[in-house]
């Protein structure tokens, strides 16, 4: 995959994650979901294991009203994103180094097209429908402490 692809990838799981998010409202609810083994996973044509960081133990799809639900550590991992979790919020934090999610503003950092001496920034908006547009841009200069 090249860089352009990875960054759809991503925004395409943001923007998934944003929609998901956007309709679940209230209470968390009990449901019923199938822990589908027969399920496999592919990622350039190498098959995916998902196993649980702590217990070690294997980590299966689930089912649930027709649709597969994927653990979302293991995926943002295959993304080539950090995961970590903010309690206080209930929150999954991702980010990379180039992307960042806050609220409900995706922040690009590209450090290859801009030169010496720092990165741009790119400033997106994600409306609750998991559209994204751009909102401004700006360079920042390199950080020497």
């Amino acid at each position: 995959m090249g860089k352009n692809s990875n960054f759809k990838l991503i925004c395409g799981l943001l923007a998934g994650m944003l929609i998901g998010g956007a309709t679940v409202v209230g209470a968390n609810q009990a449901i019923q979901a199938i822990q589908n083994t027969e399920i496999k996973v592919n990622l350039n044509g190498i098959k995916q294991e998902f196993k649980d960081e702590t217990t070690g133990e294997t980590q299966y799809p689930i089912t649930y009203h027709d649709r597969t639900y994927l653990p979302l550590r293991n995926v943002a991992q295959l993304a080539g994103l950090d995961v970590d979790f903010d309690s206080n919020t209930n929150t999954a934090l991702l980010t990379n180094g180039q992307i960042r999610m806050l609220n409900n503003y995706l922040l690009v950092t590209n450090i290859a097209e801009a030169g010496a001496g720092g990165c741009d920034i790119v400033v997106y908006k994600v409306n609750d429908f998991g559209e994204i547009s751009k909102i401004d841009s700006f360079h920042s200069p390199e950080d020497h402490g």
